[in-house]
């Protein structure tokens, strides 16, 4: 469940990203925010309810990896571009 939400927060945060003009820093925090919130709520659910332990765990990939693809597509477009610009010199 957790890679399911991985990818589903990649496409939807990433849409959120290109909505707010390409502000990434509010859907950051609030991504980080709501899967430490989820991670904490992991400590007070019966494992006996498994259903809500998959959402659980959905919802921290959804948010963690989400927010991960994120950061990882700025740091490779920022390699790129410094690559071409010292290319250019």
């Amino acid at each position: 469940m957790f890679d399911i939400g991985c990818v589903a927060g990649s496409f939807i945060l990433g849409s959120l990203t290109d909505l707010t003009y390409c502000r990434r820093l509010p859907i950051t925090v609030l991504g980080m925010l709501l899967g430490g919130l989820l991670q904490m709520s992991l400590s007070f659910v019966n494992p006996s309810a498994q259903m809500l332990f998959s959402l659980i765990v959905f919802g921290l990939g959804f948010n963690v990896g989400g927010v991960g693809s994120i950061i990882s597509g700025v740091a490779t477009s920022d390699l790129v571009s410094y690559y071409f610009k010292l290319m250019q010199l």
